[in-house]
């Protein structure tokens, strides 16, 4: 168990480098999937590390261990407090991206504000208004 701790790191950045590297090459759903799938792996892992914390895990990474108590290595310790809030902040981020999903691929068109300009220009628009001002004002919603 003490070797899957540094892939509690190395997994969300992973994803994400990957993400980065392809996401505009693939369609936004697969780009999604691949999101909550690293997301829901790495929940899922923290989940696992947490329920066997005792004794806390300790592995430093790259191997470099300590030579007559001095190191120059990374040691990451995975007691209960530090895998519970990996795992709470895996969990929110699968809950984040689960529930924004269906509005990004259910978008609806945004139908565009025309500016004052744009409202004024035509006489149409403008029917039954005595200013420039009154016209943009009725015409465009603005008040």
């Amino acid at each position: 168990m003490d070797a899957s701790l540094p892939l509690l790191v190395a997994v969300p950045l992973l994803g994400a480098a990957l993400l980065v590297a392809g996401g505009r090459l693939v369609p936004r759903p697969v780009a999604e999937t691949v999101g909550c799938a690293v997301s829901a792996g790495t929940a899922a892992l923290a989940l696992v590390l947490l329920l066997n914390c005792s004794p806390p895990f300790l592995e430093w990474a790259g191997g470099w261990t300590p030579v007559e108590g001095q190191s120059v290595g990374i040691v990451l310790i995975g007691d209960g407090p530090g895998l519970g809030m990996a795992a709470l902040a895996s969990l929110l981020t699968l809950s984040a991206l689960a529930y924004s999903w269906p509005t990004s691929t259910n978008r609806r068109a945004v139908t565009p504000v025309p500016s004052p300009r744009s409202c004024c220009s035509s006489r149409a628009a403008c029917a039954g208004s005595r200013s420039r001002a009154t016209c943009s004002t009725r015409s465009c919603g603005s008040s």
